[in-house]
């Protein structure tokens, strides 16, 4: 019997090449503490093994993993130790190495979330390096379960 091909919507632990391939869009919701911002990215990741794939992760601005994104994006560091990207840097192309760690959810520990974790700023990798491609026609596409896994 053949199996359609299928990708899990995680990718498998490991090490990536993180590309921003998108804005990141910013939501306003309301929690038990008031109201809060999540901010999504867009990637394309690159595995050890060249298999590339689209991902995203939401991530609230008081998570170090948030401060870290923006350092590896070309932030800049102010006098109180807080992170700020400039509205001039076009952060769309950037790319900074990390690896993907699942997770197990706080309220069913039969779920797991694949997460960013151990973020690299690496100068070295240019946005004009084309070693991960840009989205097709221009915008991000979620994963289906139909495509062959890398």
């Amino acid at each position: 019997m053949n199996l359609p091909s299928y990708q899990p919507k995680k990718p498998p632990e490991g090490q990536y090449v993180f590309k921003i391939v998108k804005d990141v869009d910013k939501d306003r919701k309301h929690g038990p503490q008031g109201d809060f911002i999540s901010i999504t990215f867009y990637f394309k990741i690159q595995s050890p093994d060249g298999g590339i794939r689209d991902f995203r992760e939401s991530i609230l601005p008081w998570d170090d993993r948030y401060r870290d994104i923006l350092l590896a994006l070309g932030g800049e560091e102010d006098e109180r130790g807080d992170v700020h990207l400039s509205d001039m840097i076009d952060i769309i192309g950037k790319k900074f190495i990390a690896r993907i760690k699942h997770v197990p959810d706080k309220d069913d520990p039969r779920k797991t979330w694949a997460r960013i974790t151990d973020i690299e700023v690496d100068r070295d990798r240019g946005s004009d390096e084309e070693d991960v491609p840009p989205p097709a026609n221009g915008e991000y596409e979620e994963p289906s379960d139909d495509e062959v896994p890398f």
